[in-house]
């Protein structure tokens, strides 16, 4: 269901900068393994909608001025949010830059659209909420040249008497879900306590950017590196690109269904890593099922089963199986066969509050072409979760009659 066209209009274009000397100038951030097989990945794209019930003035005068200056202190804790990536033209390992001109891009617009109806439950037009996403720059490896690209952008969309929408395109390899949900409470935190000392945070709760903390046992980077070589000798696979990956082996899928999903790692390593570490440390996995057996009567009950196996074995040990992250999880994009999921409900991301309220609605747009549902903490329901999922609309139809008849039938 699409709504009656409506216009967006851009305010303001600008970038934030972290506070001066936030960062080392010129200093290089090495990925470690667990950053790498994001390379691989196209840039989430959340956006979360605030009812804000006040005039464009009212915002624009008492509002901006605190999103920007909030957001600049918060990056001189996730300064790498502002640093940009380098795919490396000669082949040798992918890192991230720091300058001192680092920044975030922030736009600010206003939109004529219907507010409520974006925070609805039933099935909307995807191409609406394309619109209210921050473009992410992207550039190539052009002549031996090496490009930089951005890792976050920032769209904060004002519905004038009705609500907010703030919008962001950031790429994995800087992070996972758990820094990024880090970085946005401590946005919210400063934006909440602007003006005043009470956004205090102890040395203790602060990131922690150092990539020593993780340890390579398995010699996972070499292999992860050898993958991220081999696709870029095939294709240009520069972060940045609409995502497509390189599908070098297709290993004969199509008796199986896979459902893939992130497994936290902090919890599972056998070595302590801070619960404030900013990057990524989460492990992959992927349960298989006969697809004959999941269109049988017990489908549900064996596909459960076969999900709560994998978990099991990512607890006894995440590395399992491990040297194949990047291609196991390869046949899963863009598939309809496949299913991968995107986010955590044991993020509390409806708790994050600007001074306006908690989110009246989230929603994961990237699910619109990397075929994947997204999976978060539901709102109002202690212990429920919020599906996500994008299909056509004549396969939304359907879905949508079977997931009622479905809700009918229960006992």
């Amino acid at each position: 269901m699409s709504i009656t066209p409506f216009t967006m209009k851009v305010l303001e274009q600008c970038s934030i900068t972290p506070p001066p000397t936030t960062a080392p100038l010129s200093s290089l951030l090495p990925l470690t393994f667990f950053d790498i097989p994001w390379l691989f990945f196209s840039p989430s794209q959340p956006l979360f909608f605030y009812e804000f019930p006040h005039s464009t003035s009212h915002f624009t005068a008492t509002v901006l001025p605190k999103l920007k200056q909030s957001l600049s202190l918060t990056l001189q804790h996730y300064y790498p949010f502002a640093a940009t990536f380098t795919p490396s033209s000669d082949l040798t390992k992918p890192h991230l830059i720091c300058t001192d001109h680092m920044s975030v891009a922030f736009t600010i617009t206003e939109s004529n659209g219907d507010f409520k109806h974006f925070c609805n439950n039933h099935p909307r037009d995807a191409k609406d909420f394309h619109l209210l996403l921050p473009k992410l720059a992207s550039s190539f490896p052009h002549q031996g040249k090496e490009h930089f690209f951005p890792l976050l952008a920032i769209q904060v969309t004002l519905f004038p008497n009705a609500g907010v929408c703030i919008g962001f395109a950031f790429h994995h390899v800087v992070a996972d879900g758990r820094t990024f949900h880090n970085f946005f409470k401590t946005w919210a935190s400063y934006c909440c306590s602007f003006g005043s000392a009470s956004a205090f945070f102890p040395p203790e709760s602060l990131p922690l950017r150092d990539p020593s903390v993780i340890i390579d046992a398995k010699g996972l980077e070499e292999v992860f590196l050898k993958e991220w070589r081999k696709r870029r000798l095939v294709q240009d696979i520069a972060i940045g690109r609409e995502p497509k990956l390189v599908d070098l082996s297709v290993n004969n899928h199509e008796d199986h269904s896979y459902f893939g999903f992130i497994a936290g790692g902090i919890t599972r390593l056998d070595y302590p890593v801070p619960i404030t570490y900013l990057g990524n440390c989460v492990g992959f996995g992927r349960a298989s099922v006969r697809r004959k057996e999941l269109l049988g009567e017990d489908g549900i009950v064996i596909a459960a089963k076969s999900i709560g196996s994998t978990i099991k074995k990512l607890d006894a040990s995440i590395f399992a199986g491990a040297e194949k992250w990047i291609s196991d999880w390869e046949v899963l994009h863009g598939s309809e066969q496949h299913v991968h999921a995107t986010w955590s409900p044991k993020l509390k991301l409806y708790e994050l509050d600007f001074g306006w309220g908690r989110p009246k609605k989230i929603e994961e747009i990237s699910i619109d072409y990397t075929g994947a549902v997204s999976l978060l903490q539901s709102r109002d329901v202690v212990g429920g979760i919020e599906i996500g999922l994008a299909l056509p609309k004549s396969k939304m139809d359907i879905f949508s009659m079977l997931f009622t008849k479905g809700l009918v039938t229960l006992p």
